[in-house]
């Protein structure tokens, strides 16, 4: 039995990252026009906007043409970023923790290191039973 789960970005990174640079450059382009402090502190928004949107974009790129989220009878394969993968055998796995935290990562903790299954990138239903079977399964 293998189940797979979608584990791709949400558009909404993807329309953030374009909203950040739009607002940029329009606050770039009043920059100069007035006093030295008004033009210092849009220029300060301006780049914040700037960073922000290309972290959006940067995260929706690394995660978009990622694989989906399987799990077998014996390891799961959870997808990473830049088409990465990992795959963890369930008796590797020593903890599994941070089940019912507000950011919605599931922290798993085996012999070879600490991995996470990132809520954000699924659907509620799908996360939900993505815990559930990890804990039927330690």
């Amino acid at each position: 039995m293998t189940k797979k789960f979608k584990y791709r970005p949400s558009y909404v990174l993807l329309l953030l990252g374009i909203g950040g640079i739009i607002a940029s450059t329009k606050l770039f382009k009043v920059v100069g026009m007035d006093e030295v402090g008004f033009s210092f502190l849009v220029a300060v928004f301006g780049l914040g906007s700037l960073a922000l949107g290309i972290t959006f974009l940067i995260q929706f790129v690394s995660h978009f043409g990622s694989e989906d989220l399987k799990i077998t009878e014996d390891h799961i394969e959870i997808p990473g970023s830049w088409k990465k993968k990992t795959i963890l055998n369930f008796k590797d796995i020593r903890n599994i923790d941070s089940l019912d935290s507000w950011d919605r990562v599931i922290r798993i903790s085996s012999k070879v290191g600490i991995y996470s299954i990132d809520g954000k990138l699924m659907k509620r239903n799908d996360f939900n039973e993505v815990k559930e079977i990890l804990m039927s399964k330690i």
